[in-house]
């Protein structure tokens, strides 16, 4: 009898290790990137035909992994 209940001690130990492997503690933070723009459109004035017009939307990584911008679109 004694033996049955040290080897379901062990069991449950090594489940209850393997889980908090696998699914962290809860505590730690997950590292990931977080960009923070504050704002996601521009509204351009008018302007002459031919001219160039520009403005920049600063991003600032609010994350704990480096932050990879890899594709970007014009609307």
């Amino acid at each position: 009898m004694r033996c049955n209940s040290l080897k379901w001690f062990v069991i449950a130990g090594c489940l209850l290790f393997s889980a908090s492997v696998c699914f962290g503690s809860g505590n730690e933070e997950q590292k990931a990137p977080s960009a923070a723009v504050p704002a996601d459109s521009f509204e351009f004035p008018s302007a002459i035909e031919g001219s160039s017009v520009e403005h920049s939307f600063p991003i600032r990584n609010t994350g704990t992994a480096p932050l990879k911008i890899e594709s970007v679109k014009t609307g």
